[in-house]
């Protein structure tokens, strides 16, 4: 590839990240308003101020979007999580590290209900889990091995679901039960089974 190749290669993918950038931005805008079954592509064009042959260069409809913009959300969230806790076997405490998960989502959700909220609560635990699952699998830090068997794809799925279809009832029970409580009763739960729910909801009392 010559020099002058590479230049236009390069301010054409900075292109298009922008151009991604503002339609992510674009839907998020909107969704503060309007519930994502009503978003079209032409609206999120508008938004994002660009023509509708515009964002069918990019995506292919408004899911496209939502999937990158939640696999964005996704990595931003394990990505804060601390560093991965290891107990005194020198194993990798994964409950430990499913409780600091818990405490992130339950962070995105309180700092986002305008956002989630305009979303049907099935369709927003869908479209994270999917996303936390494939993202907590590619942590080369969790020591996840994909290829590992058949089965580890469905126990981090398992796990990541459990977490959180207690922030969708949540949402979907308008509940005025604290989020930090939630975070607290999610953790003992990861940690200790249902025994662990029963103590920790004894302590929230």
């Amino acid at each position: 590839m010559q020099p002058g190749e590479t230049n236009t290669k390069h301010a054409r993918d900075k292109r298009v990240v922008r151009t991604h950038a503002a339609i992510r931005r674009a839907l998020h805008n909107l969704l503060l308003e309007v519930d994502y079954d009503d978003v079209t592509v032409t609206m999120l064009a508008k938004e994002a101020g660009i023509d509708r042959k515009t964002f069918y260069l990019h995506y292919d409809g408004v899911a496209d979007v939502l999937d990158e913009a939640v696999q964005e959300y996704a990595d931003a969230i394990v990505g804060r999580v601390a560093a991965v806790p290891y107990d005194e076997s020198g194993e990798i405490d994964f409950a430990a590290f499913f409780t600091d998960l818990s405490v992130e989502i339950a962070q995105f959700v309180a700092s986002n209900q305008g956002l989630v909220r305009h979303f049907s609560p099935t369709l927003l635990l869908d479209v994270i889990e999917s996303s936390l699952t494939a993202c907590l699998i590619a942590n080369e830090s969790l020591n996840i091995d994909p290829t590992a068997g058949p089965y580890v794809d469905y126990c981090v799925s398992f796990v990541c679901a459990g977490v959180l279809a207690v922030y969708r009832r949540w949402m979907i029970t308008d509940s005025d039960v604290p989020l930090e409580d939630l975070a607290a009763l999610v953790g003992a739960i990861v940690r200790n089974g249902l025994q662990g729910a029963r103590r920790a909801t004894l302590d929230l009392a």
